[in-house]
């Protein structure tokens, strides 16, 4: 499965803690505005941003786990 087979607002797990996938979303970074694959932190982490490039990768080979 790749990152972007994911749906929106699935739980996933990212060493060990959960968060939401939320898609490709705008993220501004360094004052700059740039898109990025979104994961939305449920604890008290900050969110995940990967590459939008990623997004064809296998969701093992980033060590990202579905959430039951």
């Amino acid at each position: 499965m790749k990152v972007t087979d994911l749906k929106l607002e699935q739980k996933v797990i990212i060493n060990g803690f959960q968060y939401l996938y939320k898609g490709i979303n705008k993220v501004r970074m360094s004052g700059f505005t740039v898109q990025k694959i979104v994961f939305k932190s449920l604890e008290k982490h900050p969110d995940k941003h990967f590459d939008i490039n990623l997004g064809n990768k296998d969701i093992k080979a980033l060590k990202i786990e579905i959430a039951a």
